[in-house]
C-alpha cells in the first residue's frame, strides 16, 4: 500500500527563492491578509510552498482555492487541463519540496478563501486567508497600501 505523505509546512507568501548552490528556499512576505480597495480583486503573485516527508515513489499535487462561505472551489493549480504537479522520491525520509507559483488569481468577494493541498486525491492540509476592504487593515499599515 502507498504511503500516505506527511505535511510539514504548507504556506502563503509572496514570494519565493531557491539558492543554486545549497538549494535552500527561501520564503518572503507570508501572509493571511489581502487588503483591497474593491473586489474582484487580482493579486498579482502569490506563492504557495510545502514541504512533504515520508514519500516513497510518485504522487500526483494539486491545489485547489475555495471561497469558503459558498464552499466553491474558484481555481485549480496546476489548472485542470494541465493535470497534476508530479513529486517523486525513494527515500521517506528525505523532505520534499514544492512551490506553486500563481500569477493573476481573482478574489471576487470579500471574505475567507482556503488553499487546500491534495496528494494523490487526497486532502491533505489547508492554509487560509482572508481578503479584506483596505479601511479594516490595521493603522500600520494604512500608509502603505
Amino acid at each position: 500500500m502507498k504511503r500516505i505523505p506527511v505535511v510539514n509546512a504548507f504556506l502563503v507568501c509572496d514570494s519565493s527563492s531557491r539558492d543554486s548552490m545549497t538549494g535552500k528556499v527561501s520564503l518572503f512576505g507570508i501572509f493571511k491578509f489581502i487588503f483591497t480597495q474593491q473586489v474582484p480583486a487580482t493579486h498579482p503573485s502569490i506563492v504557495l510552498y510545502a514541504s512533504l516527508t515520508d514519500i516513497e515513489g510518485e504522487y500526483d499535487l494539486w491545489v485547489d482555492v475555495v471561497y469558503v462561505p459558498q464552499n466553491a472551489r474558484i481555481a485549480r493549480f496546476p489548472p485542470d487541463e494541465h493535470g497534476a504537479m508530479k513529486v517523486t522520491s525513494n527515500n521517506p525520509l528525505d523532505y520534499v519540496e514544492v512551490v506553486f507559483d500563481i500569477r493573476g488569481l481573482t478574489f471576487s468577494e470579500f471574505g475567507e478563501y482556503e488553499f487546500r493541498l491534495f496528494v494523490d486525491g487526497r486532502p491533505l492540509a489547508l492554509r487560509r486567508i482572508w481578503v479584506k476592504h483596505f479601511q479594516e487593515a490595521p493603522d500600520t499599515l494604512k500608509g502603505v497600501i
